[in-house]
This record gives C-alpha cells, sequence and structure tokens, in this order.
C-alpha cells in the first residue's frame, strides 16, 4: 500500500484535515530566519490538506502545494497564492532551480530518499532552502536552534 492510499477516503481526507494539529509560528519564524534571501516560491511536498501550505501563503508570494492524495488536496485551505498539485514527491514537474525554499512537513518517512532528495536538488535554486520538520524538537544544521533549546526548556522544566 503506497502513503497515498492511507490518506485517501473522504472520510479519512475530512478527519485528517480536522484534526492535524497545525505547527506553532515560531517554527516558520526559525525557518524564515536561517532561509533569508528571496520568499517569491516556496514548494510544500505531501503537503496533505495544507496545514503548513496555508502558513507558508503568508511568507512567500507563491506556494505550490503537492500531494499524493486528491481527497487530502481537496480538504485544503484555498488562498489566491496558492496552487495544489496532485503529484508524486519523486516527480514534482517543477522547472530547475525554481524554489526559495521546499519544505516537508511530517512527511519525509514515507518518500525513497534518493530519488527525493535528487529532485530537491534540481527544483532548489542555489541560494535555496530545503526544510523537513516534524512534532518533535527541530535540529538545525545538527545543532538545537537556541530559541527552541529555550523553548523547549520552558515547556519541560
Amino acid at each position: 500500500m503506497t502513503c497515498a492510499k492511507l490518506f485517501s477516503g473522504a472520510d479519512q481526507a475530512l478527519c485528517y484535515a480536522k484534526y492535524r494539529p497545525a505547527y506553532p509560528e515560531e517554527l516558520y519564524t526559525v525557518v524564515l530566519e536561517y532561509a533569508g534571501g528571496p520568499k517569491t516560491l516556496a514548494v510544500d511536498i505531501a503537503c496533505g490538506s495544507g496545514q503548513a501550505t496555508a502558513a507558508l501563503a503568508a511568507l512567500y508570494g507563491r506556494v505550490v502545494a503537492q500531494d499524493g492524495s486528491e481527497e487530502q488536496l481537496h480538504q485544503a485551505k484555498q488562498l489566491p497564492n496558492i496552487e495544489y498539485q496532485h503529484r508524486d514527491a519523486h516527480e514534482t514537474g517543477l522547472p530547475d532551480q525554481c524554489a526559495d525554499l521546499v519544505a516537508v512537513a511530517q512527511a519525509l518517512h514515507w518518500f525513497k530518499h534518493k530519488e527525493f532528495y535528487q529532485e530537491v536538488r534540481r527544483i532548489l535554486k542555489p541560494s535555496g532552502t530545503f526544510a523537513a520538520w516534524t512534532y518533535s524538537l527541530p535540529i538545525l544544521n545538527h545543532r538545537q536552534h537556541p530559541a527552541q533549546v529555550s523553548a523547549y526548556g520552558q515547556q519541560h522544566s
């Protein structure tokens, strides 16, 4: 069974959109701080019903959000600067070196890593940023970001 099939079906997609938690605003602050540079195009891979996509749309001029489940995409929040596409993470169909940011929220474990990273390198601008996150404490450049360490310490002391 492919991961897209796990998240397909109208009822499953509706529940996913309704109950999937959002990511904290601080996460996007850290990503933007790290990324710097232009904020023309963000690509959200395996976007599901768009939890991260909508947040990225507030920060980037345009967001292309792709997912392998059409049902998930039907549940996604529609905004004028978001284009949703039914695509495989390993073959985005996007032009070479087009993206300022390639983001993956809570989905990296589903991918064929070799093929996926080749695609990321192909579509990412030379000055672009790849960011992947989960619901656990993030690690940036093999180090924890001081703001995240501080926030974690305050919440878990």
